[in-house]
């Protein structure tokens, strides 16, 4: 499934949308200790932001400072800081399909008139496929001295009408599900 980077305003997480998921991978064997000193820097992949958008963004680089500095970690400048954190949004289609298992009608099953009864009728399924638009924040931590990603953060939710309110409070929540987990 292809995701593209998209601007952090498609994660308007709005209208009642609620956070599907925050999980995390990293670099086994790597030193995530609270005693590291860290920098939060933007995403290359988030460029030519609208107003509203960087304001979105600069609420994600907040939380996460907040989030990192209550756990123990320093912040540094960037050329100084041992682990350097760069959020990002991506956008996927997704599908979900949901099946509805039921018994199927008796009469449909009569056998030279007699009708059999409901417990030897097969079950019938009806399947619905809905198609969302998902939104993904992601958090990327880098180690500085080894030049490599060693921890991989991400929260998603459904997408909402652009425009929706509450989007601060979900991004916001967003940014502390992923770091909730941060370090493993």
């Amino acid at each position: 499934m292809a995701s593209n980077a998209l601007p952090l305003a498609a994660f308007c997480l709005g209208c009642g949308a609620h956070i599907r998921t925050a999980a995390s991978d990293w670099e086994r064997g790597a030193d995530l200790g609270p005693s590291k000193t860290f920098s939060i820097v933007c995403s290359p992949r988030m460029s030519n932001l609208k107003p509203e958008q960087e304001a979105l963004l600069a609420l994600v680089e907040k939380t996460a400072k907040q989030e990192l500095i209550q756990k123990g970690y320093k912040e540094a400048p960037v050329d100084t800081a041992q682990l350097v954190a760069t959020p990002y949004v991506l956008s996927r289609e997704r599908a979900e399909v949901t099946v509805l298992s039921y018994t199927c009608n008796q009469h449909v099953y009569a056998q030279a008139g007699n009708v059999l009864p409901s417990y030897a009728l097969p079950p019938c399924e009806e399947s619905t496929i809905s198609e969302i638009q998902e939104g993904i924040l992601v958090i990327d931590v880098y180690d500085s001295a080894r030049k490599e990603l060693v921890w991989h953060g991400w929260a998603s939710a459904e997408r909402p009408k652009p425009g929706s309110s509450g989007t601060p409070a979900l991004i916001e929540q967003a940014t502390r599900n992923v770091l909730a987990i941060f370090p493993p």
